[in-house]
């Protein structure tokens, strides 16, 4: 089976040009006071976070920011605890019974 090179050449462009565009993303970087890194089970103090694409590239210590950042969010004061998701959840629970509904009904209706 022969392949042309003019379909190689325009799915090698393609390639090309879909990690020029990942690569070209906006950096934003995240300035705490603390950062919680929870896989060393340590506090990171004066943390720079830089975030791209929605995933965390880095964090560093010390508090500069590089250049190549395109914007910057500043939490002065603040812990960053990142991947903490609530885990309490009733998944067998009626939805439309949310909050303190519930509590308006007695055992003969459940």
């Amino acid at each position: 089976m022969k392949i042309s090179h003019k379909l190689l050449f325009v799915f090698g462009m393609g390639f090309s040009l879909a990690a020029q565009a990942v690569e070209q993303a906006p950096v934003t970087a995240v300035l705490a006071d603390r950062y919680f890194d929870s896989r060393n089970a340590v506090m990171v103090p004066n943390a720079v976070i830089l975030i791209q694409n929605g995933r965390i590239l880095s964090v560093q210590s010390g508090g500069s920011v590089p250049v190549t950042v395109s914007k910057t969010v500043r939490l002065p004061g603040k812990t960053v605890l990142p991947g903490l998701i609530d885990m309490h959840t009733h998944i067998d629970s009626d939805p439309t019974y949310g909050g303190y509904t519930p509590l308006q009904f007695g055992d003969r209706f459940w």
